[in-house]
């Protein structure tokens, strides 16, 4: 008996330490028709993608429309709740990739919440951003008569929301570098993750170092998978902590996702396109590496195009020659050195040839060499001149005939 409560005890434990392994601040009551806008915490190991979410009455599955992202190293869930209904819910994430006691596992988290009381004023969508242009919310009002909301981005003013549905747009000219803001709209606080236009406040370390230092590359359509290996290096003799990745996720997929870099030492992670919906499309994209702990933000410029089929380039043409080398010389922020020219510092192998990783320069000493070749040929010239000059003479006193009749010429000329 003994033995089986001690049984019991360790399995409620282990079921309580997986719960709060991932935890959630979603609210227990919501109105009808209210944007339900929650954190999911924890120590989430790879990326939950939408498909692992879902909302139950029961163990019935419920259409809501909802998204689920991760802004910066953080994930947020925002779902619209129905506006004619009140019934109890309960939130559903299936294969959450965390730790649990030490070891990585696979933990499935559930939460409940009401839908209860009178409905809600007004509802808007999406219930967070991720954007590196303008962008724009949509925000129901429930209400016959105008009503008032204050907005605190890019700037305090207050916003005039008609019954029906109303379209709210924002500027991001005035964000500086890579953001995550709350904006407070109305009743709503949206989490915001803004690529700015300008980065100069960001900060690129001398210490940390990418290869290649930009992914440019051309595939032919069918060629639809994408997994480029990107090495990150650090010089420094201590390790760098709190690292992240700032990029699109509708986009690029990034594994595994760096947390640390130890010191002097070198790992790579893997990007790929996350579908072939993006296809027969040019990609160009940013993929930002910061720090916060360290103050350091530098960027990966991502340039991906897509050819057709029947393009008069090749598969060699596109893939460059394999055995020559992994990445382009532009990707590795190099130049091909001319003929005339050599590099000053190192090269490594490219797919388009050697790659000169410093600068090439015209050869110093081919001035200082120019003489040897005019002394050389004039040389040659002498020798060769000198030598049908000694033939000719040589050959004409060697005609006994032509002496005698010059002997002769002289002879007559005597006075």
């Amino acid at each position: 008996m003994k033995k089986k409560v001690f049984f019991v005890l360790i399995f409620l434990l282990s079921i309580s330490q997986g719960v709060y392994a991932i935890s959630s601040d979603l609210k227990q009551e919501y109105a009808p028709g209210e944007t339900l806008i929650a954190e999911i915490r924890g120590n989430i190991l790879e990326p939950i993608k939408p498909e692992q979410v879902s909302f139950l009455r029961g163990h019935v599955k419920v259409p809501f429309d909802y998204d689920i992202k991760k802004l910066e190293d953080r994930y947020f869930l925002w779902a619209k709740i129905p506006v004619n209904v009140t019934q109890n819910y309960t939130l559903f994430i299936e294969k959450i990739v965390t730790t649990l006691n030490g070891r990585t596992t696979e933990l499935d988290f559930k939460q409940n919440f009401s839908v209860s009381g009178n409905r809600t004023a007004y509802s808007i969508k999406p219930g967070f951003i991720f954007t590196k242009k303008d962008f724009e919310l949509s925000i129901e009002l429930y209400q016959d008569e105008n009503r008032i909301i204050e907005v605190d981005f890019p700037v305090k003013e207050e916003k005039t929301l008609k019954p029906g549905s109303n379209i709210l747009k924002f500027s991001i000219d005035g964000v500086r570098g890579v953001q995550l803001i709350f904006i407070n709209i109305g009743d709503y606080a949206i989490p915001a993750y803004i690529i700015g236009n300008s980065t100069n406040n960001l900060k690129k370390p001398d210490f940390v170092h990418l290869r290649p230092e930009r992914l440019q590359r051309s595939y032919l359509i069918s060629d639809y998978t994408l997994s480029t290996e990107i090495f990150i290096k650090n010089e420094r003799d201590s390790e760098i902590n709190d690292i992240a990745f700032v990029y699109d996720p509708e986009i690029i997929i990034i594994q595994p996702e760096i947390k640390s870099l130890p010191a002097e030492s070198e790992v790579s992670f893997n990007i790929s396109l996350k579908n072939v919906a993006v296809l027969g499309e040019r990609i160009s994209e940013v993929i930002y590496i910061q720090s916060k702990s360290e103050n350091f933000s530098f960027a990966l410029p991502v340039d991906i195009n897509f050819i057709e089929e029947n393009s008069s380039r090749t598969n060699e043409t596109i893939a460059g020659n394999k055995g020559a080398g992994v990445y382009y010389c532009s990707e590795l922020g190099g130049r091909i050195c001319t003929a005339d020219e050599v590099c000053t510092g190192n090269e490594e192998i490219s797919l388009d040839g050697n790659c000169c990783l410093e600068q090439c320069s015209l050869e110093k000493d081919d001035g200082g060499r120019k003489w040897i070749g005019w002394v050389l040929a004039a040389l040659v010239i002498l020798i060769i001149g000198y030598s049908y000059f000694r033939y000719k003479k040589v050959r004409s006193d060697k005609n006994p005939i032509s002496s005698k009749i010059r002997a002769a010429e002289k002879s007559t000329n005597l006075p």
